[in-house]
């Protein structure tokens, strides 16, 4: 008999959270990237001489670098509320990856549980083995 699997959910909810906060991380990586690439962007344009095509083409790959920001910004505005919690309650996330543990060491445990009679009721009810004898 499978038994349910309680502590996915938990599992998943922790994984999450994980999830939330390397996005974060890898967000702010992306914006301080896409703001470095900017001011490159812009230099160029002040201290290069530059032909029309070439201004064309910086403007080009600033738009292009202006939304790649746009969507790390936009990505740490919503991730940082839920990062600014995770920090807040560090506490309460390390207690519940115990009890993610302490719920899986319960979970082996009924996967493995056998059970040894106190008495000796069951034995003359117990099915004949195999070779014709009472156990």
């Amino acid at each position: 008999m499978e038994a349910a699997k309680h502590s996915r959910g938990l599992e998943s909810f922790l994984a999450y959270l994980r999830d939330m906060e390397e996005g974060f991380r890898m967000a702010q990586a992306d914006r301080a990237e896409a703001e470095a690439a900017s001011q490159d962007i812009f230099h160029a344009i002040e201290l290069w001489e530059t032909d029309a095509e070439s201004c064309a083409r910086l403007g080009w790959k600033l738009r292009e670098v202006r939304r790649r920001r746009r969507i790390a910004k936009d990505t740490l505005e919503q991730a940082g509320l839920l990062v600014t919690w995770i920090q807040k309650n560090h506490a309460v996330i390390k207690e519940l990856e115990q009890i993610l543990g302490d719920m899986r060491k319960a979970e082996r445990h009924a996967e493995k549980r056998v059970y040894i009679p106190r008495t000796r009721i069951l034995e003359d009810i117990r099915e004949p083995e195999p070779d014709g004898g009472a156990s």
